[in-house]
Order: structure tokens, then sequence, then C-alpha cells
């Protein structure tokens, strides 16, 4: 019996102990079900923070050239999250009128990340700069609780560092 309950004694300790830890873990896992059931619509403000140019090939404004931005984002006044950007110039469809690919990875604390990418034209502002007209991006992806996500984002610039993106999310 003394050899029977130095088995026993261990193993159930063992046992107790790794359920406690699985019981952990999938606590702290992000939610697992996918929260887009119906269609959803919602915009957030967004401020730039960062927002790093970078020219290449020959100098001046022109195609392969990049800028890398990170944004706050609001909704309500109240932070809700961020949005990481790569806009890549590409050719020009006029030379007023430049061209760039746009990728968008927004992170929403606490439910998951939405990308979008696609293709942007720029109008020149009065200031001499360019400034993208408003422009509706595909949802190309998700996760969390966007991980079935798909529909489009309309972006308006309303200033150079301050723009306002209106989600329609179809499950």
């Amino acid at each position: 019996m003394p050899r029977f309950r130095n088995v026993l004694v261990p193993a159930a300790a063992i046992l107790v102990l790794a359920t406690i830890g699985l019981m952990s873990i999938a606590a702290a896992s992000p939610k697992a079900t996918p929260d887009i059931t119906t269609a959803q619509t919602f915009t957030v403000l967004a401020h730039a923070t960062n927002f790093l140019p970078v020219d290449v090939g020959s100098k001046g404004f022109g195609p392969g050239d990049y800028a890398v931005e990170r944004w706050v984002l609001r909704r309500s006044g109240a932070r809700v999250g961020r949005l990481n950007a790569q806009s890549t110039v590409n050719f020009n469809q006029a030379p007023a009128n430049p061209t760039a690919l746009y990728f968008l990875a927004f992170t929403f604390t606490g439910k998951g990340e939405l990308t979008a990418d696609g293709s942007i034209v720029f109008a020149p502002t009065s200031e001499g700069g360019f400034r993208p007209i408003p422009f509706d991006l595909p949802v190309t992806g998700g996760t969390g609780v966007y991980q079935n996500a798909r529909g489009q984002i309309h972006v308006e610039f309303l200033t150079d560092a301050d723009a306002r993106f209106t989600f329609q999310l179809i499950p």
C-alpha cells in the first residue's frame, strides 16, 4: 500500500497542476470565436503620431518612394487602438494625381486586428503637397473578434495628420 501511495499521490498532484495550467492558458487566450455575425458599421478618427517618408531612386517624389506611418485611433474621444500604415508611390495616372499602394493594419485594443490594402489617388493641396482623395479599400483579413470579417473601409483625410475611417464589415 505505501508503494501505491508513493505513485498515486504525485500522479494526482501532477494531474491537478496540469489541469490548472491548461485552464489558465485557455482563460488567457484571446476569444477564438468571431464576433462579426451581422453587418457592422463604425467610425474611428485617427491622428498621425509618426510619419517617415523614404525617397528611393531619383531625387524627388516618384515611383518607389514610400512612407511609413503610425496613427492613434479614437472613438467617441476614447483611445481604441493604433494604425500602422505604409504607402508606396506607384506610377502616376496623371502628373497632378500620383497613385500609391496603401497597406493598413488596424489594431483594436482587446479585440484584434483588421487589415486593408489597395490603390489610392492623391490630389495636390493648396500648400504645394499632396493628400489622398477619399477612397475605399477592401478588408483583407482579421484576427480575434474580426477573424471572419470582410467588407470595406472608407477613408477620408481631414488634414495631413487627421483622418476618418468608416468600417463596413460583413461576416
